[in-house]
């Protein structure tokens, strides 16, 4: 994986590997046609595509916006959406710019602007404001839903597989024998945004990640301000937390979402080390 960075020295291509494609699949055999609804918007630098899927239930008002990881576009992100959505959430998945059917190169500030830019649409569609949505970033989604959070606050946050900093990624590659800031064209830093956050944060890392080791997770953790809660899985690696243990999975993920609309009870049953607001 790092090795492949000697060529550029750089760790640009290890954060963004878009798949750019002309025109999304979008189907599920979990959630109805009639569910699914593709949507672009204005971003910063042209057009940014993304789908809705939408709660068929008028029970639940709950909002998801799901940031998704460096690689692929919105076709990869259907299993995710699913297991959301059967917890009875409407979900709204986007694609950066360079990725799927978005328009332009994704860098370092322009993925944070497409992640606020995609909050800002959400609530406007919905009437409302980003104060009622939860964010939902898995890997590099964890850094662009983290630093959108702090210029446009959700109810709550969950961050899947992310990594603290471009820095410890450099530093924990032996193979590079190079110092961090050569390398690093920025900073790539969540511990200072999640450190700067005052919402609900829910972190969650596989203990058996080899991509983004889950030091990582901890660092993220130890960063973030009460409300807080770390759920760590044994047996999972990257990004697939919902693979390996799809009922804990789903236990906190819908605890979180409830507990940053201000119910929260439902924590004293999950797995994971908390820290609670006074």
């Amino acid at each position: 994986m790092i090795l492949t960075l000697l060529g550029c020295m750089t760790l640009d291509g290890f954060f963004f590997n878009p798949t750019p494609i002309e025109a999304y699949t979008l189907v599920s055999e979990v959630i109805p046609e009639s569910a699914i609804e593709e949507a672009s918007f204005a971003g910063e630098a042209g057009l940014l595509y993304g789908w809705w899927a939408r709660a068929t239930s008028t029970s639940s008002e709950r909002v998801v916006v799901y940031y998704h990881g460096n690689s692929g576009n919105l076709d990869d992100t259907i299993p995710l959406v699913e297991g959301l959505w059967q917890l009875g959430f409407t979900v709204f998945a986007v694609d950066y710019r360079g990725y799927g059917r978005s328009e332009g190169t994704p860098d370092h500030d322009g993925v944070i602007a497409d992640a606020v830019s995609t909050a800002n649409y959400v609530a406007a569609e919905l009437g409302s404001t980003t104060e009622a949505l939860v964010y939902y970033g898995q890997s590099l989604g964890a850094f662009t839903s983290s630093h959108a959070a702090l210029s446009v606050p959700p109810a709550g946050l969950i961050m899947e597989s992310g990594f603290a900093s471009g820095e410890l990624i450099s530093d924990q590659s032996a193979s590079l024998d190079l110092p961090s800031g050569w390398v690093l064209k920025e900073g790539y830093d969540n511990t200072s945004s999640v450190a700067a956050l005052h919402v609900p944060v829910m972190v969650m890392h596989g203990v058996q990640d080899d991509y983004i080791s889950v030091s990582h997770g901890d660092a993220i953790y130890a960063a973030a301000n009460p409300e807080k809660f770390y759920w760590k899985l044994e047996g999972s690696d990257h990004a697939e937390l919902d693979l390996v243990d799809p009922v804990g999975w789903s236990d906190h993920v819908s605890c979180w979402v409830e507990l940053s609309h201000g119910f929260p009870d439902c924590r004293d049953g999950l797995e994971g080390s908390s820290a609670a607001a006074d």
